[in-house]
């Protein structure tokens, strides 16, 4: 842990830069307060809505009140049962100016304080939701002997259903609006909701042709470059053979493993070509740059992260 803290303190100026996300993650805290008594009320669909986009590499960031349009271009919305006033003026406005909203099962059908309201957000653009809730045994703490299942949502766009996992796309101001009656918990994989995001984001320089197997990828920018980080998905601790924590009884962590990276893992496309980029990881001696002739504008080129295996940066001239 010392030597991460020290190899960022000795290159401070690649983690000055701020996240460049295409898309952002609305989180309801009306939701979670009001309306959720168990993880599958809200929370649930929430993570797993976050898991989906890093699953499909998609960049995002979390939101706690409706954003401007201009900031990020898509808004996922993922079982936001509670909306205020205030969020749903939010929205039209982040639509009527271009925005585009992806949100999936019972959406703003409640206040923020979880009282019904009479007139649903999405009815004014013609979709009409049923929702079947489960039953709900009375108890303190209310989470208490839950049976832990979801509300059920049933959709239907002027009066025809809609497909369990299917969506509708209409139209909203200059915006568009996305919306399916499914729930990550219970239709995950059909719902596809990663790569519908990732097909509605405008394509960025450089353009990701292919991401290290295993690892995640988060793209920043300053005035001067563009910046990919690069992190495991998953770390395994490996726990030594025979010495103990004297009061756990657990096992010590000898080391920990992750995906070692090669010569092809990353793969890229440059509409504006740099002349050169530079790489950096506290598993190299010292920075690796990269140059390609200008026959490599829009084809793909790979990126060499041999040596690499707990972390790197990818420093992009340009922005």
């Amino acid at each position: 842990m010392a030597e991460g803290f020290n190899w960022e303190k000795a290159h401070p100026h690649l983690f000055a830069a701020q996240p460049d996300a295409g898309a952002a993650v609305f989180f309801s805290r009306s939701t979670r307060d009001y309306y959720g008594q168990t993880h599958q009320d809200y929370t649930l669909d929430y993570h797993l809505a976050c898991g989906a986009l890093v699953e499909a590499a998609v960049d995002f960031e979390v939101v706690t009140s409706i954003p401007a349009a201009g900031r990020w271009p898509v808004l996922v919305l993922g079982c936001a049962v509670c909306l205020s006033a205030e969020e749903v003026a939010g929205l039209e406005t982040y639509l009527r100016n271009g925005g585009t909203v992806v949100a999936f099962g019972p959406t703003g059908l409640r206040d923020p304080r979880a009282v019904p309201v009479q007139h649903p957000w999405l009815e004014q653009y013609g979709i009409r939701m049923q929702v079947e809730e489960p039953e709900r045994v009375p108890s303190f703490p209310p989470y208490v002997q839950q049976p832990g299942l979801p509300a059920r949502c049933a959709g239907f766009l002027h009066g025809v259903q809609i497909e369990p996992a299917g969506w509708v796309e209409v139209e909203a101001g200059a915006g568009r609006l996305h919306w399916s009656p499914g729930r990550l918990q219970t239709e995950a994989g059909a719902l596809g909701l990663g790569v519908r995001v990732n097909s509605l984001l405008p394509e960025k320089n450089p353009r990701i042709v292919q991401s290290p197997p295993g690892w995640a990828l988060r793209r920043f920018k300053d005035s001067r470059h563009t910046y990919l980080f690069g992190l495991p998905k998953t770390v395994v601790s490996v726990p030594h053979p025979t010495i103990m924590n004297a009061f756990t009884k657990e096992p010590i962590v000898e080391r920990i493993e992750t995906t070692r990276l090669g010569e092809e893992s990353l793969v890229v496309a440059f509409d504006r070509l740099p002349a050169s980029v530079r790489i950096f990881s506290p598993d190299l001696p010292a920075s690796r740059e990269m140059q390609w002739d200008e026959t490599m504008t829009g084809k793909p080129g790979k990126i060499d992260l041999t040596g690499i295996r707990r972390f790197f940066i990818i420093q992009i001239p340009g922005r």
